[in-house]
């Protein structure tokens, strides 16, 4: 998880990826620096706005470690990878290359946001 972090950070605003990320944070256990989950803020190439959630999971059927306030959201994709490097994948070329279900790995889930939030808008021009 934390080479999924670093690489966010870094390629922060970089229009070449898959989804154009916006805004990361960074969510640890209270009272620990153990990494839970990371929620992005990104754009896809239509400029449609959507929130990642990417977080860690015994197996691709643990329904236990959802991170909280996602079981109210509009889940629009869910994916499990093996590694962190298929997450990059994902993020930076939209490859999908789903692992086999059994044992660790990491779960992405793509959430469409509330309140005509999901899209980029730009305002009118303004008549002098």
């Amino acid at each position: 998880m934390e080479t999924i972090y670093e690489w966010l950070l870094h390629n922060t605003g970089n229009e070449g990826s898959h989804v154009t990320i916006l805004n990361v944070k960074r969510t640890t256990e209270p009272g620990t620096e153990e990494l839970t989950h990371l929620d992005i803020r990104g754009r896809t190439k239509d400029f449609t706005i959507v929130n990642v959630a990417v977080y860690p999971v015994e197996t691709a059927n643990s329904p236990d470690t959802e991170p909280s306030g996602l079981k109210d959201e509009m889940l629009k994709e869910s994916y499990f990878f093996r590694n962190d490097q298929q997450v990059i994948d994902f993020l930076c070329e939209g490859r999908v290359d789903q692992a086999q279900t059994d044992g660790p790995g990491v779960r992405l889930v793509v959430i469409e946001p509330a309140n005509d939030a999901s899209r980029i808008t730009f305002p009118p021009d303004q008549a002098s």
